[in-house]
């Protein structure tokens, strides 16, 4: 369960929450909307990894501010934080948290767009926003890291990227509920502020699905009913 928020009480109460609801685990972004110190970020993640015993998972993300490698490491040393999602292109660095951190320690690579790398980097598993519109083709984009297969893996996550690269035209999150819809997959709705698509405003978006799966004669596409 998610339970990051805009300030450190409000992030435990929803910790607490999620504790007593039977939350396996929980994770938080880092507090944004400031730009915080080193210092305090580590005290937000040990305040509310302490609140609860449940395991925490840190988010190093772009959009909350990536935190530095001597930062991420200190947060990975609190007594509940036991995993790390990193939303970032440095995959080099992640994997060296990985190696530095062991097998007991979770990273699970955050950027859709290059999971086959991450994975490839020695990622866990992954977290993102594409990955539940498409879960199927990200299992095959694992398969072939474990079979070491370069070029099928390289082939899939380009699929995805031409699917993912079309869809932020517009605005997101809210294009990817269209998408999920597609699918046959009810996503609900996006809260305002965010804009809320009708199908017929995303004609071209269509049209860009087809091409992809004529240009890569990708019988992943078809899964989507346009």
């Amino acid at each position: 369960v998610h339970v990051g928020d805009i300030g450190t009480k409000k992030s435990i109460e929803l910790a607490e929450h999620a504790y007593r609801a039977g939350a396996d685990a929980i994770s938080s972004v880092p507090p944004f909307y400031w730009k915080f110190r080193a210092g305090d970020i580590y005290n937000y993640y040990r305040d509310i990894s302490e609140s609860t015993p449940l395991p925490m998972v840190v988010y190093n993300i772009q959009l909350a501010g990536l935190m530095d490698m001597d930062l991420l490491l200190q947060l990975a040393g609190l007594p509940n934080v036991h995993g790390l999602k990193y939303t970032a292109r440095s995959h080099d660095e992640m994997g060296f948290i990985k190696e530095t951190l062991g097998p007991d320690f979770m990273i699970y690579s955050g950027c859709d767009e290059m999971a086959f790398s991450g994975m490839c980097s020695g990622a866990d598993g992954i977290i993102g926003s594409f990955y539940n519109l498409f879960p199927d083709l990200y299992k095959q984009i694992l398969k072939k890291v474990e079979e070491s297969d370069i070029k099928q893996g390289m082939r899939l996550q380009r699929i995805a990227d031409e699917v993912i690269f079309a869809a932020l035209k517009y605005d997101f999150p809210s294009v990817l509920h269209n998408l999920m819809n597609w699918r046959g997959l009810e996503s609900g709705y996006s809260r305002r502020p965010f804009y809320n698509y009708q199908d017929s405003e995303l004609e071209g978006l269509k049209e860009d699905i087809r091409r992809i799966k004529d240009r890569y004669q990708a019988e992943e596409l078809d899964m989507f009913r346009l």
